[in-house]
């Protein structure tokens, strides 16, 4: 649900926003590049609302922070804050630091406060202020003073599918990417299993579509050398126009170990592998010398350009691992108070010790939306009983209290299903993607239905 904060007159004159007038005039007092007016006006003309980040501690060169206020009382529940420094005032007079690049995204932590991850070294001497145009997560602590612009109560939808329905080709699935693009999903994900090749398809996806992310969840990384997927990953990234996400994880012992392949040190493993891809894809070259890989290599592919990297990382060390060299983790079978209290502050902290942007934490749900609850999640329970086989799920679904996979499924009428989801946003996830599955007779009523509320929960977005 959007807020809307009407503008009250011309704010070059009047100075006012709703009941923020002080904070707006002495924004708009010292406006002098226009990024009030390019940025926050349209912004709350389109129904942002401006919150108050009142200090609570110094700056550093990683963060800052502050509790969210609106109207004095203290505001929790916003998320996903795209933080952009609107300018620094110092002994050298004003310098304006605007553009896109210098955009930070918040992290979250307690309810009613907002943590901003990373800070350009040596604004921690300034008086700073930060305009952020879109949503809040929850927060931390900052010494500096703070306007914010949140948009509401939004969540980032995306589709986890790659199922290609029997009797159908497998062309096919390039047809459903272009149909969820169409419904306003934020992203496709497709699983590397034992079908088809995941980057291939989304590759002739991206000549279909326009918008949409794409992404792997996950390909793993045992059986491919880094520079082999670098290589197809910067290949199916110029294809979609920039819009892949590569998603990479060491799978489980059994599957690699079938291969005759030795599942060893995973943790280190990741670390090493996803070095070399970011280096790979963001340079096109590397020379990395590690214990487990020893790369010099480089390519030339054309229309390259950098592609997001995440990790299917679970345990504490690859969540570290996460948020000191890639760009966030993508989840499946964890829970919501799992994400809370170990997946989302773990990562976040590494990232931010590392001087990293926010980490993107990417959650993976089976998703229906049923009145019979305890149908569907008996469903559920038949169709996702191997993953409760699998160490690496069977320790997330213990740390939940949950015995068999299914019942991590997400479960109920629109309403029981939206509330579920969003705490799973609250928990920290900065995006949930879902794989939609049927219960009762009606299977492709099921789906219907499901696919309307997310649908709906996308567009809001």
């Amino acid at each position: 649900m959007r807020h809307p904060v009407p503008l009250v007159g011309d704010p070059e004159r009047e100075s006012a926003v709703g009941g923020e007038s002080e904070q707006v005039a002495g924004l708009v007092r010292r406006d002098d590049h226009g990024f009030f007016h390019q940025h926050m006006k349209p912004a709350l003309e389109a129904g942002a609302r401006l919150l108050e980040v009142v200090a609570m501690g110094r700056a550093d060169q990683r963060g800052v922070g502050g509790r969210l206020v609106e109207h004095g009382a203290p505001v929790g529940g916003v998320r996903d804050l795209d933080v952009r420094l609107v300018h620094e005032e110092s002994r050298l007079g004003f310098h304006r630091v605007g553009d896109r690049n210098d955009a930070h995204r918040a992290v979250p932590t307690d309810p009613g406060q907002v943590r901003i991850a990373h800070v350009a070294a040596g604004t921690h001497q300034h008086h700073l202020e930060f305009s952020l145009l879109h949503r809040a997560a929850a927060p931390g602590w900052f010494g500096c003073n703070l306007l914010v612009c949140s948009l509401g109560d939004a969540m980032k939808i995306g589709i986890y599918g790659g199922n290609v329905r029997r009797g159908k080709p497998l062309s096919s699935l390039v047809d459903e990417i272009v149909e969820k693009e169409q419904e306003g999903f934020s992203s496709y994900w497709t699983p590397q299993v034992g079908t088809f090749d995941a980057l291939t398809m989304l590759a002739l996806a991206g000549q279909a579509t326009s918008s949409i992310e794409l992404g792997t969840a996950v390909v793993p990384s045992y059986p491919r050398h880094p520079s082999a997927l670098a290589q197809q990953a910067a290949t199916v990234n110029a294809l979609c126009g920039g819009r892949l996400v590569l998603g990479v994880g060491p799978s489980h012992a059994p599957g690699i170990e079938a291969l005759g392949l030795a599942y060893d040190r995973p943790a280190l493993h990741m670390r090493e592998y996803v070095s070399v891809l970011k280096a790979l894809g963001g340079e096109g070259r590397v020379d990395f010398q590690g214990d487990m890989f020893q790369v010099r290599t480089g390519f030339a592919c054309p229309d390259a350009a950098p592609f997001a990297v995440v990790i299917s990382a679970l345990a504490p060390l690859m969540l570290r691992a996460a948020g000191e060299v890639a760009d966030g983790t993508v989840t499946w079978m964890v829970g919501k108070n799992t994400i809370a209290a170990s997946t989302a502050p773990r990562i976040t902290s590494a990232a931010a010790n590392a001087g990293r942007d926010a980490p993107r934490v990417i959650v993976g749900l089976p998703v229906c939306v049923h009145d019979d609850k305890a149908q569907a999640t008996a469903r559920a329970v038949q169709i996702f009983q191997g993953y409760g086989q699998l160490p690496n799920y069977r320790r997330q679904l213990d740390a939940e209290g949950i015995d068999q996979a299914g019942e991590i499924a997400v479960v109920g009428s629109e309403d029981e299903v939206t509330a579920e989801l969003e705490a799973y946003f609250d928990a920290g996830a900065t995006e949930v993607i879902a794989s939609v599955y049927p219960a009762g007779d009606d299977s492709r009523g099921s789906f219907a239905r499901t696919n309307a509320l997310l649908k709906s929960l996308a567009a809001a977005g």
